[in-house]
């Protein structure tokens, strides 16, 4: 019973932790949507001077958004999402993301913590309702 209580506990926090960020995401940030991944490709690797170790990469990811919460409208999208090392975005799925523009008008990826959230049913609704 303990053991049931506690997981039941961290998967709530858990829970509700994805859903603060997505509502905190949305009303911060220029375009929010619910994406389906095509592809992600390596565009840049940022190394230490010191040693040359590759301390982050920077992935271009193209995506479908199914549906835009802010910002943007179902089709073809590309974004830059700069990730610490070692670490790989995810290669296929669906994500609910938010994405700032750049002075170039290039999306990129907004939460700094590169949390990726996959789109379920009840972090989709908190999206649309932005609560």
């Amino acid at each position: 019973m303990v053991i049931a209580a506690l997981f039941l506990a961290t998967n709530t926090q858990a829970r509700d932790f994805l859903r603060h960020n997505v509502i905190y995401f949305l009303k911060h940030s220029s375009v929010t949507a619910h994406i389906q991944i095509d592809g992600v490709r390596t565009v840049e690797e940022i190394r230490d001077i010191t040693t040359g170790r590759v301390g982050y990469r920077r992935f271009k990811v193209r995506a479908t958004v199914i549906e835009g919460f802010k910002g943007i409208k179902p089709g073809k999208i590309e974004f830059l999402v700069t990730q610490e090392q070692p670490s790989f975005p995810p290669r296929n799925g669906h994500y609910i993301v938010s994405l700032n523009r750049d002075k170039s008008g290039h999306l990129l990826f907004a939460d700094g913590s590169v949390l990726w959230v996959a789109a379920s049913p009840d972090l989709l609704a908190a999206a649309r309702t932005g609560r």
